[in-house]
C-alpha cells in the first residue's frame, strides 16, 4: 500500500468513536477475509487491504447519513467472495460493492457490505 493508503488504514482501524467527530467500527468476519484472500493467489492480501480501504469509503457515506458513532461492518460476503474471485468468478476488485445499512441495538449501526 502506498503511505496515504496505509495511513487511512490505520486511522480507519484506530478510530474509537471517543474523538470528535469519530465513529467506532467492528468488523466481523475481517480474519476469515484477509485469510481467504491471502490464500487466493487471484486475490492476494494487497488487493484485500484496498478493498478494505474501499468499504471504509462506503462506511463513510453511511456515517455523513445517521447520528449512531459505533457501527459492526459485516464483511461475510466480501470473505466468500475473496474465496472464491478468480478468472472463472471474475476479477476481486472490479466487484461493485452494496451496502446495506440498518440502525439495530441502540446506539450500534450495522452495515452489511455485499
Amino acid at each position: 500500500l502506498t503511505a496515504m493508503e496505509r495511513g487511512r488504514m490505520s486511522k480507519w482501524l484506530n478510530s474509537d468513536g471517543i474523538s470528535a467527530g469519530q465513529s467506532s467500527y467492528v468488523l466481523c468476519d475481517a480474519p476469515r477475509f484477509l485469510r481467504n484472500a491471502r490464500a487466493n493467489p487471484a486475490v492476494g492480501l494487497c488487493s484485500a487491504l484496498r478493498m478494505l480501504l474501499r468499504v471504509e469509503e462506503k462506511c463513510a457515506g453511511q456515517e455523513l447519513e445517521s447520528t449512531l458513532r459505533k457501527s459492526v461492518v459485516n464483511l461475510h460476503s466480501l470473505s466468500e467472495w475473496a474465496k472464491d474471485s478468480g478468472l472463472e468468478s471474475g476479477d476481486f476488485m472490479e466487484v461493485r460493492l452494496a451496502v446495506q445499512c440498518v440502525d439495530a441495538q441502540g446506539d450500534t449501526r450495522i452495515i452489511n457490505i455485499e
